[in-house]
């Protein structure tokens, strides 16, 4: 590449560079309905009706852009168009078209929120070509230990169950934004209030008939406390917006300073996902604490046309060895597809406008480009890249 000469083959060279999603799900190996597919678009529950809802947004319209013609089809066809079209081809072959033009060498996978529908992690692996490592959900291992045991057991049980299920894992992750917000305490809580708060939520399960949902900031600091002493993994946060389980406002990861105090003691990796609109917040607590790194999965897909503004907002104080990429991609290919291509186009016109403007070098650019693709991952992870 040429130096300095004012950026013009920035955007070129990030278009060519070979990602690590630190953080997605897999995706659907069944036939899609329109109204199948279009909940897919969606972070709210499925609905009945509204199939065309979804696609009169940002999501719907950078996929209706930029999708079609990995399919054979044109820019800008219609709902009704795309998904027929894409009935006409085999599950597999949808999948294989897009997973394999992503131009991502290593997916981490969160399996810890999936379906029947849903394709292994090995079958990911093979349609993209890529190396697949699980992502272990805190949250799911909590819930199946707590229907085999009760209480009582759970609490002598959990740390060698979590240990065990994390040997072969990349990383961990919390949904304690999910299941009362983030206002976690700084300590690990007294373990008879747990085993009381324990038994309640048995109680409740057994009222729905269902498997029990750990929530409540009292249990979610249990876990998370005890995720930072029995396992040197990184651990993931959601961050910010999400399904409707959340109350936004207790997204926000500055109510996590206590647990990235701990965890910084303890020489622990604290990972902020998506962060959206929490992103500025989130890059402070990135530049304030040396363990604490951050990524915008999710929020490049549902931002679309404003992902450029996004991350140059996450740039003003997030270093750029702890800022990674993700798609949080779910259910569909489609969405591991846009999620590299919204952040290739983002980060290589901000760098570009940063060299052109005299803000950096092209070679300061070229590494910056470098880092937030693979190698902060690379190293926070410790992958062979």
């Amino acid at each position: 590449m040429t130096k300095d000469n004012g950026g013009s083959e920035i955007k070129d060279y990030v278009r060519s560079l070979s990602l690590v999603d630190n953080h997605c799900h897999s995706v659907s190996g069944s036939e899609l309905s329109l109204l199948g597919f279009s909940n897919f678009l969606r972070e709210s529950p499925p609905r009945r009706s509204g199939e065309l809802d979804a696609f009169r947004s940002m999501v719907g319209m950078t996929l209706l852009k930029h999708c079609p013609q990995v399919l054979g089809g044109e820019s800008f066809e219609s709902p009704q168009t795309y998904v027929s079209r894409r009935g006409e081809l085999s599950p597999s072959d949808v999948i294989t078209r897009f997973m394999s033009a992503l131009g991502v060498r290593t997916h981490l996978v969160d399996t810890g929120f999936n379906s029947s529908d849903l394709i292994s992690i090995e079958d990911l692996s093979i349609y993209s070509g890529t190396n697949c490592l699980e992502i272990v959900r805190v949250e799911a291992v909590a819930e199946s230990l707590l229907a085999e045991v009760g209480s009582a057991e759970f609490m002598n049980l959990f740390p060698s169950r979590l240990g065990s299920r994390a040997q072969n894992a990349i990383a961990l992750k919390s949904v304690a934004a999910y299941r009362g917000g983030l206002s976690l305490s700084a300590v690990p809580p007294d373990k008879g209030d747990v085993k009381l708060a324990l038994d309640r939520i048995l109680g409740e399960a057994k009222l729905r008939g269902a498997l029990p949902r750990m929530e409540g900031t009292l249990v979610e600091s249990y876990l998370v406390h005890t995720s930072l002493e029995v396992c040197n993994l990184p651990i993931q946060f959601h961050i910010g917006f999400g399904d409707p389980d959340i109350q936004l406002d207790q997204t926000n990861p500055s109510l996590l300073t206590p647990v990235i105090k701990r965890a910084a003691s303890m020489g622990r990796k604290i990972v902020l996902l998506h962060c959206y609109p929490y992103h500025r917040s989130a890059a402070y607590l990135a530049h304030a604490f040396e363990n604490v790194y951050l990524d915008l999965g999710l929020t490049m897909n549902y931002v679309g046309s404003r992902s450029s503004e996004i991350l140059k907002e996450t740039l003003e104080l997030a270093p750029f060895v702890r800022l990674m990429y993700s798609s949080d991609a779910y259910g569909l290919p489609e969405l591991h597809f846009l999620g590299q291509l919204l952040f290739r186009e983002a980060l290589g016109s901000t760098l570009e406008t940063w060299v052109s403007c005299g803000v950096c070098s092209e070679s300061m650019a070229v590494e910056t480009a470098e880092l937030i693709a693979y190698r902060n991952a690379d190293k926070l992870y410790g992958l062979q890249i």
